[in-house]
């Protein structure tokens, strides 16, 4: 099926008042996205260091990675769940144990793990959060967050030169 053939199915679905046609729409588009989102990794996601440190002067529930070379610095807010290996700001609807966030159906929330060495950005499945990405050609840093403001902010950016308005 064609992006153009799924898009009509999809959009024709949600005209019906039959919960059985949204349900399946909607895990159509769930499918889509997820197939979408298993492509998606930085290219040298391989870590060696996954550093976490609190702060309590941002936003309870901002975070962002500064990634160079294998090292993986977290700055987290004070109300983003952390340990070793994780941090997670959000809720899902899988286990509680946290132990398989990144592959839950709906994630409403964002964060990273580590499985097998190697760095799972996990973000939210649904349109209205993301993740954003800055790469730093020069310096050959990357600088991933759930915050906009907060990684133009980090990384030195004037924003109003931009025409954006942080508050």
């Amino acid at each position: 099926m064609t992006a153009r053939a799924k898009l009509f199915f999809v959009k024709n679905c949600y005209k019906s008042n039959n919960i059985y046609i949204h349900r399946l729409a909607t895990k159509t588009l769930h499918a889509k996205h997820n197939k979408k989102l298993g492509r998606l990794k930085y290219k040298n996601n391989k870590t060696n260091q996954f550093n976490t440190r609190v702060n309590a002067k941002i936003p309870a529930l901002a975070w962002l990675c500064a990634v160079t070379e294998g090292e993986y610095n977290f700055c987290i807010g004070s109300d983003v769940e952390h340990s070793n290996t994780k941090i997670f700001e959000g809720v899902w609807d899988d286990c509680p144990d946290k132990s398989r966030i990144e592959k839950s159906e709906f994630v409403f929330g964002s964060g990273a793990t580590i499985k097998k060495n190697e760095v799972i950005f996990i973000p939210p499945k649904h349109g209205l959060e993301s993740l954003y990405v800055l790469y730093d050609k020069k310096l050959t840093k990357a600088y991933i967050s759930n915050s906009i403001c907060f990684i133009f902010s980090f990384a030195g950016i004037k924003t109003t030169s931009l025409g954006i308005y942080c508050y």
